[in-house]
This record gives C-alpha cells, structure tokens and sequence, in this order.
C-alpha cells in the first residue's frame, strides 16, 4: 500500500525500524530516508535490541535512536517487549504507546 508522507522531522532524526519483511523495511528505509530520517532497520527484536545497546555503550558520543517503529508481533518477541527492553536500556524517557 501507499504510505502517507510524514510531518517533516527535525534534520537528522534517529529512527530504528524493527520489521522482520524485508520488502516493507526497504520500503520503509526509502521512504523515511527520503523524509529527512536517519534510518537503522532491524529484522527482529533481538537485532534491535544489539543495535540499542551498540548506540547505548557509545556513552555520549553517538545520538540514540528518538523513534522506533516497530511490527506488533515480532519473530523472537512481541513489538511490546521490545520497547520495553529498550526503555531498560535506554531509561524512562522512552514512552510505549
């Protein structure tokens, strides 16, 4: 399907996408890069999670991901239990909703 255009982000915004469909994550890669986004995609919960804590043990050196968007329903994990990893990993400010 056609997806619509996004607000425009701030330059430069981190995003991560957690899709284990190939297809729907280049498509989704494409279109937020052409966005403005800075885009990271992850197969499955697990290789999100390595991403995460890759930027996390960066101290501050490296921005971490501000947006995430990920399948409800993942390979290894329910998208719900993956943001709430990444809130352990990331602190509290990461919202779940």
């Amino acid at each position: 399907g056609h997806i619509p255009p996004p607000a425009t982000p701030p330059a430069g915004i981190s995003m991560l996408v957690v899709t284990p469909d190939v297809a729907e994550a280049n498509q989704l890669v494409q279109h937020c890069t052409d966005s403005g986004y800075q885009v990271t995609p992850a197969a499955s919960g697990e290789a999100a999670l390595e991403k995460v804590r890759e930027v996390a043990s960066q101290g501050g050196r490296v921005q971490p991901y501000e947006l995430v968007l990920c399948d409800a329903e993942l390979p290894d994990m329910p998208g719900l239990e993956l943001l709430l990893e990444l809130r352990e990993i990331l602190g509290n400010n990461v919202r779940a909703d």
